[in-house]
């Protein structure tokens, strides 16, 4: 027996037990075993997801949430700042740019996810002794 001929429930336990890049490099690897693969547990990464605002992460945002890509399974999004002691005094600036792939990546949330919208959007400030490691801005 191969994995390609294993059950549904097989090939998604084995999916189960891989890391993001092992499962996205799986689900690229073969269309039908992708299909097996990742019915649960690949959407349920996408579901809920914390991202650092930065310029980088609503650019990846913006492209995750493309027609037919993962993003679109996103239904909760938590915005994080992340500030230190000089940005209490003087902010972030956001530029353009930065609300230009935002505003792309929740009209991509929009017109190609299900539900068409966001269940929850919230916004967390923490100061930068919280930082955690966020693959992409996103954890």
């Amino acid at each position: 027996p191969t994995l390609m001929s294993s059950p549904e429930e097989l090939v998604e336990l084995v999916a189960y037990k891989l890391d993001l890049r092992d499962m996205c490099s799986l689900r690229l690897a073969n269309a039908e075993l992708a299909s097996k693969a990742f019915r649960g547990h690949f959407r349920a990464y996408f579901v809920t997801k914390r991202a650092r605002i930065s310029q980088r992460t609503f650019r990846y945002l913006a492209a995750a949430t493309g027609p037919g890509r993962p993003g679109c399974l996103l239904e909760k999004l938590t915005l994080v700042v992340v500030m230190g002691p000089a940005d209490r005094e003087y902010g972030r600036a956001w530029s353009s740019a930065d609300a230009a792939l935002l505003s792309q990546a929740m009209t991509n949330i929009r017109m190609h996810s299900s539900s068409g919208r966001l269940r929850s959007l919230g916004i967390s400030v923490e100061p930068t002794t919280a930082r955690t490691s966020m693959h992409n801005g996103l954890v």
